[in-house]
């Protein structure tokens, strides 16, 4: 199956192959613990772990949608699944002052 037909069965619109990407761990996305905000909030800090842009609190707030109380619970649900520190928000705030 070609890349196109693959993306047109899937529904999607857009293609699923860009000039960057970013290796995901499947477990992430089979973990049930976990909702799709969830998930999308964690691939998106994954992504940024090499460096290459500093993760602020704000940043994170800028890229979504999302406002901050949906955010402080994605948190939440990663603290309580066990894929981020209890402190993330304060690190994260922190990040925001060089």
């Amino acid at each position: 199956m070609g890349k196109r037909k693959r993306e047109e069965s899937l529904g999607i619109t857009e293609p699923l192959h860009r000039k960057s990407f970013a290796l995901v761990d499947v477990g992430i996305l089979n973990d049930r613990r976990l909702s799709w905000r969830a998930k999308g909030v964690l691939i998106y800090l994954s992504s940024k772990v090499d460096g290459e842009e500093k993760v602020t609190y704000d940043s994170l707030l800028d890229a979504s949608s999302e406002g901050e109380e949906t955010l402080l619970a994605i948190f939440q649900e990663l603290i309580q699944a066990g894929y981020a520190l209890p402190d993330i928000v304060m690190r994260l705030k922190k990040n925001n002052h060089p």
